[in-house]
């Protein structure tokens, strides 16, 4: 699979607005003041939108991602390239198989996107689901923006935001799932962390 990630809405222009509205002088962003706001899940972390663009991806991974409430809430600027749409008359979807590689765009706002990887990056959730998401932050990680990379480091488990905490249903019953002892795939460190 193939990701694109285009940040839509520069952090900076959220920063600047929110400094016009109350009279402030505008702040320059740096990675410690993105991390304050995505630690508090500051109202401005709605404001700001990416585009993730996954080409490649199985047809029922990409209808999950959409239909699945924690995240996205049916966002009509969701899009997936349907193999009926390319050729109507030759697709039959009674025979349609669901692992027909597909694109699919997603247009989420941070906030969005942090509550979706809560819960997609649980061991709760399913094996491809999780490789998806993990997908998404390395490629975040590997783009030159201080901002994805900050965003990257907090795309987490629900526990993990928790306090270390699980408060998800595994395998039918309400239990911790085990995650602690593999922590550390969650826990490196980053540079602008003490800045």
């Amino acid at each position: 699979m193939k990701y694109e990630i285009k940040v839509l809405d520069p952090w900076q222009r959220i920063m600047d607005k929110a400094a016009e509205s109350q009279d402030l002088t505008p702040t320059v962003i740096t990675p410690a003041i993105l991390r304050k706001a995505l630690m508090a899940e500051h109202s401005m972390t709605r404001a700001v939108r990416l585009e993730i663009k996954i080409t490649g991806i199985k047809t029922w991974l990409a209808w999950h991602f959409r239909t699945h409430e924690v995240g996205n809430k049916h966002d009509p600027m969701m899009r997936t390239q349907l193999p009926y749409a390319l050729n109507p008359v030759k697709y039959d979807r009674d025979a349609a198989r669901q692992d027909v590689p597909v694109n699919y765009t997603m247009d989420v706002n941070c906030q969005s996107l942090l509550n979706m990887m809560k819960k997609r990056l649980c061991i709760a959730a399913g094996p491809e689901v999780n490789a998806i998401c993990i997908g998404i932050i390395n490629k975040m990680r590997s783009m030159d923006d201080p901002f994805l990379t900050v965003l990257a480091y907090f795309c987490r488990p629900s526990c993990i935001w928790q306090g270390n905490e699980c408060h998800e249903t595994f395998k039918g019953k309400l239990a911790p799932c085990g995650r602690f002892p593999v922590k550390k795939r969650f826990s490196q460190p980053e540079p602008w962390w003490t800045e």
